[in-house]
């Protein structure tokens, strides 16, 4: 989609889009005797397809002002930011998910500002018995989204590999591993769906906006690379 003066589509680009997603919708409506699980992914992807619409519809000021400010760097407003911002994705379910459920975006919301405010972690308390460090795995695994996407963006090979080396202190041939951690907890399935999908935002990014700054993606990778080392235990 093209940008108007304030970043939002225009209304000729907008119906072009909503006939799109119909037209998905329809399809979906007619593949009631698919499989359960192939139909799933169909509602994701048609979701995926709507939510970004919308994006596309409001324009980064209104996103912007609607998602709120980062705030400081204390955990507290972090809590707090994130409580306020899980509102939105309840809404988004609020239909078919009563905000009572223990599983639903409105239990962790009250979980993160109750914390905030002092509470015990209750919804977010470790669990008995495991010893996994789930974090460094998925910081880890975000250098090799990473890859997927700048992949999918067009940026070449030897550049994309150099920045993720230096963002993350490592060699290209230890991070093009890591992947097989990842799977060893999530599943070869989810981690090379997840993978896929990141290809393709990268190549969705250059359909719609023509061109991936170098500044924007590194600035990006250079952040999830301190965020690795911080759970790896080094020098950030």
């Amino acid at each position: 989609m093209g940008m108007n003066k304030r970043g939002a589509v225009s209304e000729a680009e907008a119906m072009e889009e909503i006939s799109t997603f119909f037209w998905m919708r329809n399809n979906f409506d007619a593949s009631v005797s698919a499989p359960a699980e192939w139909r799933r992914g169909e509602a994701r992807s048609l979701l995926a397809h709507a939510l970004d619409m919308a994006a596309q519809m409001c324009g980064p000021e209104v996103l912007a002002l609607a998602y709120g400010p980062t705030g400081s760097e204390s955990r507290k407003d972090h809590l707090l930011a994130l409580a306020d911002r899980l509102h939105w994705p309840a809404l988004l379910f609020a239909s078919i998910a009563p905000g009572t459920h223990n599983d639903s975006f409105e239990a962790l919301a009250e979980e993160c500002e109750s914390i905030a405010r002092g509470d015990k972690p209750i919804l977010t308390a470790k669990l008995p018995g495991y010893r996994k460090q789930v974090r460094l795995l998925v910081a880890k695994f975000r250098a090799n989204r990473w890859d997927a996407y700048l992949e999918g963006a067009g940026i070449a090979t030897a550049e994309r590999h150099s920045a993720l080396a230096n963002a993350f202190g490592q060699e290209w041939d230890t991070m093009s591993r890591w992947p097989s951690d990842a799977v060893a907890t999530w599943g070869a399935k989810p981690i090379n769906d997840r993978l896929k999908m990141d290809r393709y935002l990268g190549k969705d990014h250059i359909r719609r906006n023509a061109v991936l700054s170098q500044e924007s993606w590194l600035s990006a990778v250079n952040r999830s690379g301190r965020i690795f080392r911080q759970q790896a235990g080094y020098s950030a």
